[in-house]
């Protein structure tokens, strides 16, 4: 038996055991399961290598007229010939050079990890299956961007969670199916933007409450009764149809019917753009050697590969309300949006007590028409000066950037957890001083890096590990001062980046963009 049938085996009686723990039985293989597991999920990107293998990656950025290899393949010590650096006359002609040496990798396993499965960026994880970005975790399938979790399966976004089937967007949830913006809570299904709650059925938005249906609060033997029927219903319709509808597809899009809420006020808070742009200039000075300057000259090129924020209206109210552009934004029912002040309300929102008894998948849409709303944003913890962002927490000087979680001096960026002065990136945590960066983690002073660990002063480097100060490194670890992977004299090092940074800053300062950037210039070129 090989280690891939292993993993599959192994998983698949997780998943068993999962579905009696959550719902009571079992409902068949969970490979049949797969594609309902996955939906909604952060795309990744498919390919083949030049070997004919297929290839995963963890981004849809990728150009699919490019060059793939997966791990396994890649030679750390590949020894390649010197550049001639007095012809480099500009990117273009680097580009050009070094053109057969970028390939893409994917696939990618690190650290202490066994058992993984047509998967790629896994650190510190066993028994992983079809699953990108997934981290210090096990028994995990059909997961994008996990950490933390165990016995999870369907999951995107989601930390520190157990015994999950289908969340996305969570943290510290348990013994759950179907939910979505869920915190801290346990034995929930087909919920949204519940937090410190427990034993909820069709229920939104609430806080710190227990054996609710239709956000209806029920005595503990009544409400057992209902989730029984209930559970069975869903686990005879999963078993049968080998998926189950989503929230947003169960509710419909008609306008609610007799929502009203008492909101208060929202309050204004700080917001001063003055620390975001001194930020931004900042970076640019340090990372491209001169300062820039006017932020939102430059938004176009920062939200490119990155995505933006969209400006919606309340249902209810028709108030301003933010949503990013991530997996469940582009589904989100447009007519039963609401702002983040109502949502604080909406919890008092419930169906009738008869109505308990009668709730299912076939009438859900009917009897949840004035409870089933969704706020775009989500904001908890301190945050101080944050602006046109989705969402955010413990973050600080922030502007139109999602999922800004223990943040400061981001802008235009997705996700960039545990660091500071971020621009135009997606996915970057425990980094600093970062420009156009992608699914890496501890960069410090990095333009233009994809895929990457610990590293500092990259530029246009993809699955590059320990490199300081490089240029055009693909696949490679452990360099110093390293164009297209070859290490050169210091001196050679600083003229040829001095002179790549004035053409780069050159145009910026002219048409706002570059041509290159990291997922293009691995694009297959006629040379």
């Amino acid at each position: 038996m090989n280690i891939e049938s292993r993993a599959y085996e192994e998983l698949n009686k997780r998943w068993k055991a999962t579905c009696r723990l959550v719902i009571g039985g079992e409902v068949g293989e969970l490979e049949d399961f797969g594609r309902w597991l996955s939906e909604l999920n952060e795309p990744e990107f498919h390919a083949k290598s030049t070997s004919g293998t297929e290839v995963m990656l963890p981004s849809s950025n990728y150009i699919q007229d490019s060059r793939f290899t997966f791990l396994d393949e890649v030679n750390f010590n590949k020894k390649f010939d010197p550049l001639n650096i007095n012809e480099i006359k500009d990117v273009d002609s680097i580009v050009e050079a070094l053109q057969e040496r970028f390939v893409y990798c994917g696939n990618i396993v690190l650290g202490n990890s066994g058992f993984v499965e047509k998967s790629t960026n896994i650190t510190d994880s066993f028994y992983i299956y079809k699953s990108n970005t997934v981290e210090y975790s096990n028994y995990v399938a059909f997961a994008a961007l996990t950490r933390y979790c165990e016995n999870v399966f369907g999951s995107d976004v989601l930390g520190y969670s157990n015994y999950c089937i289908w969340g996305k967007y969570g943290f510290k949830n348990v013994r759950s199916l179907e939910f979505m913006r869920c915190q801290s809570s346990y034995d929930c299904y087909y919920t949204y933007n519940l937090h410190n709650c427990s034993d909820c059925l069709f229920s939104f938005n609430l806080q710190t409450r227990r054996n609710v249906i239709g956000n209806l609060e029920l005595p503990r033997d009544k409400y057992l009764t209902v989730k029984k029927k209930l559970l069975e219903e869903l686990r005879e319709a999963l078993e049968k149809n080998k998926r189950l509808p989503n929230i947003f597809e169960i509710v419909g899009n008609d306008k609610p019917t007799n929502a009203k809420l008492n909101v208060k006020p929202k309050s204004n808070a700080k917001q001063d753009m003055k620390e975001i742009e001194d930020a931004f200039s900042t970076v640019t000075g340090l990372v491209l050697n001169r300062k820039l300057t006017g932020l939102e000259n430059y938004s176009d090129w920062l939200k490119k590969n990155v995505g933006g924020i969209s400006m919606e209206k309340s249902a209810l109210s028709n108030e301003s309300v933010l949503i990013g552009e991530y997996s469940l934004s582009s589904v989100m029912p447009r007519n039963k949006l609401i702002s983040e002040e109502e949502s604080l309300v909406a919890g008092e929102l419930h169906i009738q007590e008869q109505e308990a008894g009668q709730l299912g998948l076939n009438n859900a849409s009917e009897l949840l028409s004035g409870v089933a709303l969704f706020p775009g944003e989500f904001h908890f913890g301190t945050n101080e000066n944050v602006i046109e962002c989705d969402t955010s927490g413990f973050a600080s000087n922030c502007y139109h950037t999602s999922v800004a979680r223990d943040s400061k001096y981001a802008a235009y960026s997705w996700w960039p957890k545990d660091s500071e002065y971020i621009f135009g990136s997606r996915i970057v945590h425990d980094s600093a001083f970062c420009i156009k960066c992608y699914n890496s983690n501890r960069l410090r002073g990095c333009f233009e890096v994809d895929n990457s660990r610990n590293c500092s002063g990259a530029y246009f480097c993809h699955n590059a590990e320990s490199i300081q100060d490089g240029l055009f490194c693909f696949n490679a670890k452990n360099k110093a001062r390293a164009i297209g992977n070859m290490e050169i004299e210091k001196d050679g090092y600083i003229a040829l980046k001095t002179k790549l940074l004035e053409e780069i800053v050159g145009e910026l300062e002219s048409n706002k963009k570059i041509k290159w950037d990291i997922y293009n210039i691995g694009r297959k070129m006629s040379l």
